[in-house]
């Protein structure tokens, strides 16, 4: 960008808006690709197929809900919070995030809504993460396991207030500390490769493209869970350090060749089985977790969640220190 340009906004759908109405949204150059745009990438993540940057951040309240924006360092405005923003970038394809399949096939000027989501890094005392499950039933990431979090609506406050009410929302824990800023954000896109996303593009169907921003949230993970059996279909407590080792040789491919003890497990999140009548806790297995969403079971990890897990993970400390109580 220059001095002049217009960086990314993007935010909620206006409450009042007819349906499929594309969020708030000013077009960057060059790319639909945020990274390629705003020309920021300097850093690859080889563990998680993908590369990251820093730009500045920023977000304000609308009259249509939080609205984000990105610019390049060198030309933020006062006020703006520098962060890391990652994305898909497999090794030697420096044009391997499945926006950029978008420039070609329909061009810039014909890009996807982009849309604002927060998803909450719920971790406990120990250092251990909540990770759920999404049902096999939904359109997109079907059984990828994930950090709670969902699109920012009209009506919250901030990134930091949805991050909140999603993981409630999803899992009944509140939040007893969070960041009130983004620890880091990520670009996703669906479907999940350079091939697909063009195929989609090429013959219009359904894509989708979001600004996550990651929040660090401290629970307490002896409170009770209430799965939204809609959203979540299990969870379990893993510890951060162990699942990044797990983790550690990911080289982009689905699934990393590395062998696993099948023998480990994780702890399930104990909830309430209503149509059993008992509590669920029976383990969930280390190849649940392991490797990137697809793995061979068809699970392992969301690529950005991965990503930001292990960006956590490195600045525990000081992003421990951003956590303000909540009310």
């Amino acid at each position: 960008h220059s001095p002049g340009s217009t960086p990314h906004v993007v935010g909620p759908m206006a409450p009042d808006a007819p349906r499929g109405c594309p969020a708030p949204q000013v077009s960057g150059l060059g790319s639909v690709c945020l990274l390629h745009a705003l020309n920021c990438i300097d850093e690859p993540a080889p563990y998680a197929g993908a590369a990251h940057g820093i730009v500045a951040f920023q977000e304000r309240l609308s009259e249509h809900g939080v609205l984000a924006s990105l610019h390049q360092r060198d030309f933020a405005p006062a006020g703006a919070q520098s962060v890391v923003l990652g994305h898909q970038q497999l090794p030697d394809q420096p044009r391997s995030c499945p926006a950029c399949a978008e420039d070609a096939v329909t061009g810039v000027k014909e890009r996807t809504a982009l849309r604002l989501a927060a998803v909450a890094v719920a971790m406990d005392s120990s250092g251990r993460v909540l990770l759920t499950q999404r049902p096999r039933s939904m359109r997109t990431f079907p059984g990828a396991w994930v950090l709670p979090g969902g699109s920012v609506d009209a009506n919250d406050a901030s990134v930091a207030a949805a991050a909140q009410r999603e993981l409630f929302e999803e899992t009944g824990l509140r939040a007893i500390a969070i960041s009130k800023a983004p620890v880091c954000l990520w670009e996703s896109c669906f479907p999940t490769t350079f091939a697909e996303w063009g195929a989609a593009a090429a013959e219009g169907r359904r894509r989708s493209h979001h600004l996550i921003a990651f929040v660090l949230a401290q629970v307490d993970s002896a409170a009770e869970l209430s799965l939204q059996a809609s959203e979540c279909e299990r969870a379990c407590w893993v510890p951060i350090e162990e699942l990044c080792t797990l983790n550690q040789r990911g080289d982009g491919v689905p699934m990393a060749t590395v062998a696993v003890d099948s023998q480990q497990s994780y702890e399930r999140a104990e909830r309430w089985d209503a149509a059993k009548g008992s509590t669920d806790l029976s383990p969930v297995p280390s190849i649940s977790v392991r490797g990137i969403y697809p793995n061979q079971v068809g699970e392992g990890l969301g690529r950005g969640h991965l990503w930001a897990l292990h960006l956590v993970h490195r600045i525990s400390g000081l992003a421990g220190s951003q956590l303000t109580g909540c009310d």
